[in-house]
């Protein structure tokens, strides 16, 4: 067997818990632990929505999750070899801001000074009572970002990327000395009439902390929960169909020009899929890639 698998983390709407998929080509993937839960959570909203894995340096692997739908915080879990996992507590990166409504989707990444950067959505809205339609907030989403060395110690939680309009759903990959961030329009409407609830991209500079301009359209319409990965020498990003429960992916070499990999419910082989037990609603999902000598199930 390759070394080199493809992890794909996702949570479905039965018990919103982490479950795993591997694939040995980055095309097709197969449910681990045969579809079962991999990690479930006791603390919070005991829930794990838009589940996220990252690798440091050292090997380690760091399981960053949604708690609940108006949660201040995230669940973390950290896990040597991806079987045994810590139990997983939470990290309450927003109760020092009033008026957070959600921590949504939280990522991390590493940056070149050897700390670790925490990305997510919230909205602070202190005017508006009670709770209501996140679309009748007064304030838009935003991503935010909190640093830690060790993820258990983390310095303040501040806006990190705040155009004009909502934005949530930002993921990261870093491209020579800069990140291209892709991120979804929370808007229901813009008034020069181009898509919205649709995913887009920018670049960040780590040295200057600053962004560029919102780059195209990099997805199909109505999608959400971006993940990308590295497949040989392209770029493949993966998204969720939200309205209608599935995933599609598409590949691009530049960033910048993509091809269509296919939807997960396309009759015969697709170019990028996962198999018929994941065909429940799984909102969110990320995927990596592993040097590990894990299990990789029959299709």
């Amino acid at each position: 067997m390759n070394s080199l698998l493809y992890l794909f983390s996702y949570f479905t709407g039965d018990d919103e818990a982490l479950h795993l998929a591997l694939s040995e080509d980055g095309h097709v993937f197969s449910p681990f632990a045969g579809g079962r839960p991999v990690v479930q959570s006791a603390v919070g909203a005991e829930s794990m929505r838009d589940p996220f894995i990252g690798r440091d340096p050292k090997g380690g692997f760091h399981l960053l999750a949604t708690d609940s739908w108006n949660s201040d915080s995230i669940v973390y879990s950290y896990s040597a070899d991806l079987v045994v996992w810590t139990e997983p507590t939470l990290i309450p990166l927003m109760e020092d801001n009033p008026g957070a409504r959600n921590t949504w989707a939280p990522e991390w990444f590493g940056q070149p000074n050897g700390t670790f950067r925490i990305i997510w959505s919230s909205v602070c809205d202190t005017e508006t009572a009670g709770l209501v339609d996140f679309s009748d907030l007064r304030e838009p989403q935003r991503i935010w970002s909190a640093i830690t060395s060790d993820f258990s110690k983390f310095w303040p939680s501040t806006p990190f990327f705040a155009p004009a309009f909502s934005v949530i759903d930002a993921s990261m990959q870093q491209v020579g000395n800069e990140f291209v961030v892709c991120f979804k329009d929370e808007r229901e409407r813009r008034d020069d009439l181009k898509p919205t609830k649709n995913l887009y991209s920018t670049v960040w500079n780590p040295v200057t902390g600053k962004f560029g301009a919102p780059l195209g359209l990099i997805s199909p319409p109505r999608v959400e929960g971006p993940a990308w990965f590295r497949r040989g020498d392209e770029f493949v990003i993966a998204y969720d169909y939200f309205m209608d429960g599935g995933y599609g992916a598409s590949s691009s070499a530049d960033l910048t020009t993509l091809v269509d990999l296919g939807y997960r419910h396309s009759s015969g082989r697709a170019a990028w899929s996962i198999s018929r037990d994941q065909r429940r609603r799984a909102d969110v999902s990320l995927i990596v890639s592993v040097h590990r000598k894990l299990p990789l199930p029959p299709r």
